[in-house]
């Protein structure tokens, strides 16, 4: 067992996630341009995976108005690595991703571990500290997300992944702020109305997107057998559904937490029937 946690914990070399190609667009929900580099950092404990957008040389991209951080936080006994679908993808479009592991793979045990990250990714120069900072978490992760989103004013955006806030997280309290809930109809863990019930107790105007056919574990890489027997099912294809997912998630970035392109208003478009808000009050929008 200490060997297996000695090794989970060792900070691994810079890799590339994924190669540059000016050729993808990012539009609709596909990969942005840039390529994507991944590392493993020791801030502190517990360690942190570090996804950054590159240019065509391996270097940092110069991302411009698309610079953004996004801390993205597991599900309860999911491994981080099994987000890198979602890391990559938004990094791939200008932002830098911090996802921190958390001890036993359970956020709830260590609750801080993000706003920790994001502090240590700012004093170590990986992220801007002017750069807008949107939080994400996946079921259990989305719960701790909304702790450290209404305790923490610089966190500009929330994304609750198949998640809402627990009673005790004062959400209310906060006036500003963007927040966007995902929800699909497959979901065989949180219910539609668990995600509407939790919406509402927003004191900002709060996206709540359905997504046809979407279950809970699509969110992640390599789901259990287990996982899946308790999960419901769906017909379409988990490519196509997270698709949609990401062209959403696209919008909440670009249109919420950095205030610069109107993506929202192009996956409204394309799906006005999923969304039920628009995320972005005015006092988040061209605020840069």
């Amino acid at each position: 067992m200490f060997v297996i946690l000695t090794l989970a914990c060792a900070a691994s070399q810079e890799s590339v996630a994924l190669e540059y190609d000016p050729a993808r667009t990012g539009l609709a929900g596909a990969d942005g341009p840039w390529g994507v580099s991944l590392r493993t950092v020791m801030y502190g404990d517990p360690p942190t995976d570090v996804y950054a957008p590159i240019d065509a040389d391996g270097a940092a991209a110069a991302v411009g108005d698309a610079e953004a951080t996004i801390v993205l936080l597991q599900g309860g006994s999911v491994v981080p690595e099994r987000y890198d679908w979602l890391a990559v993808h938004f990094a791939s479009r200008g932002a830098t991703v911090l996802v921190p592991h958390h001890g036993l793979d359970l956020p709830a045990v260590d609750d801080t571990a993000g706003v920790r990250a994001l502090e240590a990714a700012r004093d170590a120069g990986d992220v801007a500290k002017e750069a807008p900072v949107g939080i994400a978490g996946h079921s259990l992760g989305g719960v701790v997300a909304s702790r450290q989103w209404a305790g923490d004013a610089s966190i500009n955006g929330l994304a609750l992944l198949a998640s809402y806030p627990d009673a005790d997280t004062p959400v209310e309290d906060r006036g500003e702020g963007s927040v966007i809930s995902i929800i699909g109809t497959s979901d065989g863990k949180v219910t539609q109305n668990e995600a509407e019930e939790g919406a509402a107790r927003f004191n900002v105007e709060v996206a709540l997107v359905t997504v046809e056919g979407l279950t809970h574990y699509d969110w992640t890489d390599a789901p259990y057998e287990s996982e899946v027997s308790s999960d419901g099912s769906s017909p379409e294809s988990r490519t196509d559904v997270r698709r949609v997912a990401q062209y959403a998630l696209d919008g909440w970035v670009d249109s919420c937490v950095t205030s610069t392109v109107g993506t929202w208003a192009r996956f409204a478009g394309a799906y006005p029937d999923a969304a039920d808000a628009n995320p972005c009050p005015l006092s988040v929008m061209g605020s840069r």
